[in-house]
């Protein structure tokens, strides 16, 4: 991937961040876009790597959505203070043998102590799937575009 400014992906030594950062700059230019309500969602490892982007440009984010987030190779609750302004939504299989239910409950606990706006949606019986229909459902995604971002 080279981008319009000319630096090329450098994996190894670019932060995950940077990438999506320059994408979503050559959205706004090329497309007319409200800045104000840019969202993140991701599943897995990327319901992980929405908190890890989350964390490095909170200020860009209306709000995200983490599904499933994936514990390793380290725990994300560690980025709970740089995320803590956002409005967040987490979903988790209670009977997810992949991902960790009970750090994303810890996540989801350590977020209402700072008095953030977050959402925690256990879905019970449900492992690590189940992501069609949580993404179908019209709730949550009115919760999602519900946002805008803070000015």
């Amino acid at each position: 991937f080279q981008a319009e400014d000319g630096i090329r992906d450098q994996p190894r030594s670019r932060g995950l961040g940077d990438v999506y950062k320059r994408q979503i700059n050559d959205i706004k230019k090329n497309i007319r876009i409200d800045e104000n309500r840019i969202y993140l969602t991701g599943l897995s490892m990327g319901g992980r790597g929405s908190f890890i982007v989350a964390s490095q440009y909170p200020d860009i984010f209306a709000s995200i959505i983490a599904l499933s987030p994936h514990h390793t190779p380290y725990s994300y609750v560690s980025l709970i203070n740089k995320v803590k302004n956002l409005p967040i939504l987490i979903s988790h299989g209670n009977v997810d043998t992949t991902s960790s239910y009970d750090i994303a409950e810890e996540m989801y606990e350590g977020l209402q102590r700072l008095g953030s706006s977050v959402v925690f949606k256990p879905r019970l019986g449900i492992g690590h799937w189940g992501w069609e229909s949580f993404y179908s459902n019209k709730e949550n995604i009115d919760w999602l575009l519900s946002w805008k971002k803070k000015s």
